[in-house]
């Protein structure tokens, strides 16, 4: 569904001529040049090939279908841009084509796969937290334990998705497509909820504020516009009202802390930084 809106939005701006680029890309020139590390050796990131420029031409059926059925990123794969996809498909873009960097990237595959089973073996956390037949054992759950609980659960979470996402992302890379890094960060190496959803899915997230949030007016109308993220996500998956509950739970959590960022106006430090500073000053 995400790749359907992303070619139908692409193409209806590109007829109106008009694009919603991020906000430190409306130069593209200028993003080249301070981008040194990857588009200035024309690696080109993340950014780059999002609002990479491709033709009219480009939007034929047959291409609609490539880009819907691509078979690395079809099932579990990091969301793409239709403009991402086109862009290195036409251009043979090879993205850290090196044999080096693609053994040390499967290396690390290898071992995030080991340690989740070997988690797995060590804990039972999602056996006893999911699985109805264990309800007997959460029910004898003092709170301390339950909360520990909880957290290891999302810890595998964590692991699950990082195997998924990161071997569909390896797989594609392997035939030469480059997409962003789901899970760029380890779990608790976060400090706010923004960091947080930002990591989780991030291929997911840089897809919201290309086709929701900056349409919808960006920063401007944050406060707003997050109810309308985080209520589209939850209907993305699943329709239910657990997860909508929960949706919105996310964003009264969440609003403290965009009070917080406004208010010190410090974006380049994180969230926890800011409140211990203030205190202390």
């Amino acid at each position: 569904m995400l790749r359907m809106i992303s070619f139908k939005t692409e193409y209806t701006n590109l007829l109106a001529n008009k694009n919603f680029y991020e906000q430190d890309f409306k130069d593209k020139n200028m993003h080249i040049y301070n981008c040194k590390e990857w588009c200035a050796k024309e690696n080109f990131c993340q950014k780059y090939l999002t609002n990479a420029e491709i033709n009219i031409d480009d939007f034929s059926f047959v291409n609609y279908l490539a880009y819907i059925f691509y078979p690395p990123l079809y099932f579990t794969g990091p969301i793409i841009t239709f403009n991402s996809f086109m862009f290195q498909i036409k251009t043979q873009f090879k993205y850290l084509n090196g044999r080096s960097e693609k053994i040390y990237y499967l290396l690390r595959y290898i071992a995030l796969f080991i340690s989740f089973e070997i988690y797995n073996s060590l804990f039972y956390t999602n056996a006893v937290m999911t699985n109805s037949n264990n309800k007997h054992i959460r029910d004898k759950l003092d709170n301390y334990t339950l909360i520990l609980s909880c957290f290891s659960l999302l810890i595998f979470l964590w692991f699950k998705f990082s195997v998924i996402w990161k071997g569909a992302r390896l797989w594609a890379w392997l035939d030469g497509i480059n997409t962003e890094e789901n899970m760029n960060r380890c779990m608790m190496n976060n400090y706010c909820f923004q960091d947080f959803w930002r990591a989780w899915h991030r291929s997911f997230n840089q897809w919201l504020i290309r086709y929701i949030y900056i349409p919808l007016g960006g920063e401007k109308y944050m406060f707003i516009i997050i109810w309308i993220l985080f209520s589209f996500v939850a209907l993305w998956h699943d329709l239910s009202w657990d997860l909508l509950v929960w949706a919105w739970f996310i964003c009264i959590f969440m609003i403290p802390e965009v009070f917080g960022r406004k208010y010190f106006n410090r974006k380049d430090v994180s969230c926890i930084y800011n409140y211990i500073a203030f205190i202390f000053e």
